[in-house]
């Protein structure tokens, strides 16, 4: 059974359906997304749940599914990454503090 997690920051990891799943993203979270790489996306949306992420995409809960991925929500992060990331991750972080 997938595991269900609410959350602000999400990770989408596609497998199949790269464009489709691109252009989703953009249309139902302009300004609230960023493109990593090809396939991979980090989206900002509070309260939501990976499932709604999901099936907002069109990858779940649709008869014709636009692709296949992975929708992973976090509560921490940590790596090596272009400064720009960091930046996009922290100004959205932040609002949800204060």
């Amino acid at each position: 059974m997938p595991y269900l997690s609410v959350g602000a920051l999400f990770a989408v990891l596609a497998q199949k359906g790269f464009d489709q799943i691109g252009e989703a993203i953009q249309q139902k979270y302009p300004g609230g997304h960023y493109a990593l790489a090809p396939g991979q996306w980090l989206i900002f949306s509070p309260g939501s749940t990976t499932q709604e992420i999901s099936n907002a995409l069109g990858i779940t809960g649709s008869p014709t599914p636009v692709g296949s991925a992975i929708i992973i929500a976090f509560i921490s992060y940590f790596g090596s990454a272009d400064p720009q990331i960091w930046e996009w991750i922290a100004a959205r972080m932040s609002t949800q503090r204060g």
